[in-house]
């Protein structure tokens, strides 16, 4: 009787194991950052996470757009804990659903390094709701080379890309407010948390140990008052917390 093939899934699953510690193989004098993508949109990286000294991976749940990792990052089991410097998400956290945010918070928290920081930027739902009640659902935000993105565009997926074949990675699933935003960074082991309000943004910090608050830090933003957050939120500001034994979603 002829023999069974062997599985190509065996070694599929070997080679992308070895290609991705191929990837994160240590470069001394760097320093390692992890960009969070979403579809075929690039995203600028934050200007303080792109030096010389600065390696970057890129992830994205696109299997069809380049990336150093096509994983969903509920599940990001593929890399060591302490790999990272630094994690950065600019405005990619909106096309991940809400309920999934706290483990994605705690896989980012896990595998930065001891003196590692996430940097996230998101739109700003409650100023955004501030011009949506005074101008209108079609009023610009901001103009882009793709032209002026509104009020319904932020909400509900840029209607230029949404044209595309990959509409499903414009489509946002989520928003954010200080006080939700600040609550993610707290429920998920984040320490010296800090939320600016820029205009319709939200830039955010949080570190995954104790920091020393120093002048010349390079990334530097304004704390927030955790408990008057803890205080006055609204209860829509307050993120899903996990309920034991709820299975961690799959990549």
């Amino acid at each position: 009787m002829p023999k069974n093939k062997p599985s190509a899934k065996p070694k599929a699953a070997l080679a992308k194991q070895m290609s991705a510690q191929a990837k994160l193989t240590h470069t001394p004098g760097t320093k390692r950052v992890l960009h969070i993508e979403v579809g075929a949109t690039k995203t600028q990286m934050h200007k303080h996470l792109s030096g010389s000294e600065w390696k970057t991976l890129t992830l994205n749940i696109d299997k069809k757009t380049p990336a150093d990792f096509h994983l969903y990052p509920t599940n990001l089991s593929q890399i060591p804990d302490e790999t990272f410097d630094a994690v950065w998400s600019n405005h990619t956290m909106k096309f991940f659903y809400t309920t999934d945010l706290p483990y994605i918070f705690k896989e980012i928290h896990r595998v930065l390094k001891k003196d590692g920081v996430f940097i996230m930027a998101a739109h700003n739902l409650k100023r955004i709701a501030d011009t949506l009640r005074i101008k209108g659902v079609d009023a610009a935000l901001y103009e882009t080379k793709a032209g002026p993105v509104s009020v319904l565009d932020v909400l509900y997926g840029f209607r230029k890309y949404l044209q595309n074949d990959d509409k499903e990675f414009v489509v946002p699933k989520t928003g954010f407010s200080t006080g939700f935003v600040a609550n993610l960074f707290k429920h998920s082991g984040f320490l010296n948390i800090s939320v600016v309000e820029e205009g319709i943004t939200l830039s955010a910090v949080g570190y995954k140990r104790e920091k020393k608050t120093d002048a010349n830090s390079k990334v530097s933003f304004t704390p927030v008052d955790m408990n008057k957050v803890m205080a006055d939120r609204d209860k829509m500001d307050i993120p899903p917390t996990p309920v034991a034994g709820t299975p961690v979603p799959k990549d």
